[in-house]
């Protein structure tokens, strides 16, 4: 008689044993925490290169492109009331029907 042919005695009991779910963390986290700490240092890293580039990127933008409806730049340019219907028209506007100033 071979082992695989063997009834299990009804006394035993089959069942699987708890696992100990807090050992089992703490070895896994032993294992792994070199590597979880590497990540955070790379993701963190990644972060604050993203932000200096950003940075870059909003700055030479805002160099190049200055705002299109600026209130402060509109002013010296306007002709007129700068609304339409009012004395003066909407003469001064870059836009057709948009109020000037």
């Amino acid at each position: 008689m071979t082992a695989l042919r063997v009834a299990a005695r009804p006394e035993q009991d089959a069942s699987p044993r708890p696992v100990p779910w807090r050992r089992m963390a703490w070895v896994t986290w032993r294992q792994h925490r070199f590597a979880l700490a590497g990540v955070a240092v790379l993701l963190g890293g990644l972060a604050v290169w993203l932000w200096l580039e950003g940075l870059a990127a909003h700055r030479a933008y805002a160099a190049a492109a200055p705002p299109a409806r600026s209130r402060t730049r509109a002013r010296g340019r306007c002709r007129g009331g700068g609304w339409p219907g009012s004395p003066g028209g909407s003469t001064g506007s870059r836009w057709p029907g948009w109020p000037c100033c």
